[in-house]
């Protein structure tokens, strides 16, 4: 909002909202985890992963900090998304899933994914139809693994769930 940025510091357990031109601290939350990753829902909720203490998620709002925190279903976090419906997905590194959480219920969908290697980064895209308008969502969950078969000795691999089927 505002194009101003967020950040999160890992050693304070602290957000921060900086001003995107001069890079002042404008805000400061405190939270009940170190941040590893941040997202940012269409409502302007923080949403952060942890991995200390290990799979939380932590959901903070702009003006009166945070408000709401769960556990990721495998215990551990990683990276963070949120779909253009409002939910969180987040993957859980080396338990190899990724859950979505949906801040309506309250409520985890855990995903045990085939594909090899730690779940790691998350991102979203966006399916409209020819006129603009929101028909669904793409997320794409990545793994990978310490030993494989490429040029810098990691084996990598993509896994792509619809939003609205969850398949």
């Amino acid at each position: 909002k505002d194009n101003h940025v967020w950040v999160g510091t890992w050693n304070t357990k602290k957000l921060m909202r900086l001003n995107s031109e001069t890079g002042n601290v404008m805000q400061t939350h405190n939270i009940s985890a170190r941040p590893y990753g941040l997202a940012i829902d269409g409502d302007g909720h923080m949403w952060v992963a942890s991995r200390d203490p290990a799979g939380r998620l932590v959901r903070v709002h702009p003006e009166d900090g945070e408000i709401y925190a769960t556990t990721h279903p495998s215990g551990q976090g990683y990276g963070i998304a949120v779909d253009p419906l409002g939910k969180v997905w987040m993957a859980s590194g080396e338990p190899s899933t990724v859950a979505r959480f949906d801040p309506d219920t309250n409520q985890w969908t855990n995903f045990g994914l085939s594909a090899p290697g730690y779940t790691r980064g998350v991102a979203v895209r966006r399916v409209d139809d020819n006129n603009g308008n929101l028909i669904g969502a793409e997320v794409f969950v990545a793994h990978h693994t310490w030993s494989g078969c490429n040029n810098n000795g990691h084996h990598r691999k993509v896994t792509v769930i619809d939003a609205l089927s969850l398949q």
